[in-house]
C-alpha cells in the first residue's frame, strides 16, 4: 500500500483559540494523524508550527487589512508582508504533498497570506466555512480588482470544498459560475464527546461503532431471570433487518445468586445463534473476577444522554427509577405494562403486554423511534458523525493528490 499524502492544515489561528473554524481544524489534523497521515498544523496563534503574520490580530496585518479597505492600501508594503510570509511558509509547506486551508482562500482577512499560498505551488484544498458578503444586504462583494480577485474569482488548480449547500451556492454566486465545481463536506460533531462520556466509558466502548449506532437502545438492569433480557434478544432479532444500525447495551452486571453467571452464559450463547455478536452487548462482559463492575452509575447516565430509547423487559417491578433516569435525559422508554410504570410515567411511555412477546416489544421500540427526536439524531449519525465525514475528508484529499486528470480511485 503507498503511504499515505503528508499533509499541511492551515488556519489563522489553531486551537485552544477557540472558534468554529479552530474546532474544525482541530478535528480534522487530530482524526487524520489518528488514521495515519502525517499532518503539520500550520497557523498564527495556538498551537502547531506558528508564524505569527498568519495571524489577523498581527500589527502589520491588520494595518494592510485596513489600508485595503479603505481603498488606499500600499503595494509595497502588501508584496513585502505576502514575500515575508511566503518565505516562512516555503520550509513548512516543501515536503507537504496536499495544504488544507481553511477560510484564508475565501475571506479577506490576511489577503497577503492568501497570496503567499497560491504562489507556493502547492496542491490546494480551499476549505470554505465563509465567504466574504456585504454587511448591508447580503451580496457578493464584487471588486475583482487584485487582491481582492484572490478571494473573489475562483483560483485555477485549487480545489474547493464548502461545508454546506448553502454555503457553495454563495460561492459559486460569487465567482457567478452557477456550476462551478466544489465538493461539499459537512462540519462533524463527536457524539460520545457531546454526550460528556468519560474516556474510560470511551474506551469500553471502542469496539463498538457508537457513532453509526442507531438506534442505540440502552437496557440500564442486571442480568437477572426477572429482567427476561432473551425477550430483548429475540426483539433485537427480528428488528436487525429493518434496523441494520440496531445496538443494545445492557449495562448491569450478571445476576449476584446465579451460579458462575450461568444466566449471563446462556444469554452469550443465544446471542450467538441469533447472530447478535455485533448487535447486543454486555457489560458484563468486561467484568474481572473480583473487581468492580466496567460502569458505574455516572457512567450509566452518560449512556442514557447517548440512546435512543431505553428498554426495560422485566415482569415485575416495585419501583421502576430507570423511567425517571430516561425522563430527565429526554429518552423514551419501552417496558412491559405493569402498573408501577403507569403510574411513574403518567403514562408517558411505550408499552408492551407484559406477558412479553418479542413481536410486541419490536413494534413498540419502532413506534417510540418514529419521533421528530430520534429521527434528527439518526439523520446527524448518518450525515454529520466524524467517522462519516473522515471517508469524505479522505476522499477529498485522495482527490487532491492524484495526477491531473486522473481520478482518484473510489
Amino acid at each position: 500500500m503507498p503511504p499515505k499524502p503528508r499533509l499541511a492544515l492551515l488556519h489563522y489561528s489553531a486551537p485552544p483559540v477557540t472558534g468554529g473554524v479552530e474546532s474544525v481544524l482541530g478535528e480534522q489534523a487530530g482524526r487524520l494523524a489518528a488514521a495515519g497521515y502525517d499532518v503539520r498544523m500550520i497557523a498564527g496563534r495556538g498551537d502547531g508550527e506558528l508564524l505569527p503574520e498568519l495571524d489577523t490580530a498581527h500589527p502589520r496585518v491588520r494595518r494592510v487589512f485596513r489600508e485595503l479597505l479603505a481603498g488606499r492600501g500600499s503595494e509595497t508594503e502588501f508584496r513585502e508582508l505576502s514575500s515575508t510570509i511566503a518565505g516562512r511558509l516555503q520550509p513548512l509547506l516543501a515536503d507537504r504533498d496536499c495544504v488544507i486551508v481553511h477560510n484564508v482562500l475565501s475571506m479577506p482577512f490576511n489577503l497577503p497570506f492568501t497570496a503567499a499560498l497560491l504562489a507556493s505551488r502547492r496542491r490546494l484544498v480551499a476549505w470554505v466555512h465563509d465567504v466574504v458578503i456585504r454587511d448591508d444586504d447580503g451580496s457578493p462583494v464584487e471588486s475583482v480588482n487584485y487582491p481582492f480577485s484572490l478571494i473573489n474569482q475562483r483560483q485555477p488548480g485549487v480545489s474547493y470544498v464548502a461545508i454546506s449547500e448553502t454555503r457553495r451556492e454563495d460561492l459559486r454566486r460569487l465567482w457567478r459560475e452557477p456550476e462551478a465545481e466544489a465538493e461539499v463536506v459537512p462540519n462533524g460533531i463527536d457524539s460520545q464527546r457531546f454526550a460528556g462520556l468519560s474516556r474510560k466509558l470511551m474506551g469500553l466502548l471502542s469496539p463498538i461503532p457508537v457513532d453509526r449506532a442507531w438506534p442505540l437502545i440502552l437496557i440500564p438492569q442486571r442480568v437477572t431471570e426477572n429482567k427476561r433480557i432473551e425477550l430483548a434478544l429475540a426483539a433485537a432479532a427480528q428488528l436487525r433487518q429493518r434496523l441494520p444500525g440496531l445496538t443494545v447495551l445492557v449495562t448491569g452486571p450478571s445476576d449476584p445468586h446465579s451460579h458462575q453467571g450461568e444466566l449471563l452464559s446462556q444469554l452469550l450463547r443465544r446471542r450467538q445463534e441469533l447472530g447478535l455478536n455485533g448487535t447486543v452487548h454486555f457489560f458484563a462482559e468486561q467484568a474481572v473476577t473480583g473487581r468492580a463492575h466496567p460502569i458505574n452509575t455516572d457512567d450509566i447516565a452518560m449512556l442514557y444522554r447517548l440512546s435512543d430509547a431505553v428498554l426495560l423487559t422485566g415482569r415485575a417491578e416495585g419501583f421502576g427509577l430507570p423511567l425517571l433516569e430516561a425522563a430527565l435525559a429526554r429518552v423514551p422508554v419501552v417496558c412491559a405494562a405493569l402498573p408501577v410504570f403507569q403510574e411513574i410515567s403518567g403514562g408517558d411511555i411505550y408499552p408492551f403486554p407484559v406477558s412479553g412477546d418479542p413481536a410486541s416489544i419490536a413494534e413498540a421500540l419502532l413506534k417510540a423511534l418514529d419521533t421528530v427526536v430520534a429521527r434528527s439524531r439518526r439523520r446527524v449519525l448518518q450525515r454529520y458523525s466524524w467517522p462519516v465525514i473522515m471517508e469524505q475528508l479522505e476522499a477529498v484529499i485522495a482527490g487532491a493528490v492524484a495526477p491531473r486528470g486522473v481520478a482518484a480511485a473510489p
